[in-house]
């Protein structure tokens, strides 16, 4: 895995694309907008850091195959179907959006402390994919990260 958020350069990158969103960011896909994207992409911080709470919505049984087509260096299609933990909008259990800027400085606050823990945080498993190893989780969150950056042209 060759990008992972513990990784100081992988890091940067993806906290100063956060910086270039702004309130009038538009999607080149999809139906969220910036700021429900924003808090999209807390969540599973969230989450992991054990900020949140959240139940397995994946069987156990069928979480190895998750891995397999979520833990890829192939990047994630546009439209890629959202867990309900995370979806945003009618029906979605995801963090609904407050201001831009206060969401924003959240996300960023939740890359750095994720990103501090050393290797001998345990995180909370992800409620789709399970428990992951350090490096597994720091390789998720960069491509979920990326694949949602990308959405918004940065």
């Amino acid at each position: 895995m060759k990008n992972n958020l513990f990784e100081s350069a992988t890091q940067k990158s993806i906290l100063d694309r956060i910086q270039k969103l702004t309130p009038e960011s538009k999607p080149l896909w999809g139906v969220m907008t910036v700021n429900q994207v924003v808090c999209h992409l807390a969540d599973p911080l969230r989450d992991v850091l054990n900020l949140r709470s959240t139940r397995p919505v994946v069987p156990g049984f069928l979480r190895p195959l998750m891995r397999l087509i979520v833990l890829t260096e192939k990047p994630w299609k546009p439209g890629t179907p959202t867990l309900k933990p995370y979806k945003q909008g009618p029906g979605g259990k995801g963090t609904p959006p407050t201001t831009f800027e206060a969401d924003k400085s959240a996300l960023i606050q939740l890359v750095r402390e994720f990103c501090s823990k050393d290797a001998t945080f345990r995180f909370n498993p992800h409620p789709g994919l399970g428990r992951l190893s350090r490096e597994k989780m720091g390789f998720f969150i960069w491509k979920h990260c990326d694949h949602h950056l990308r959405q918004f042209g940065v």
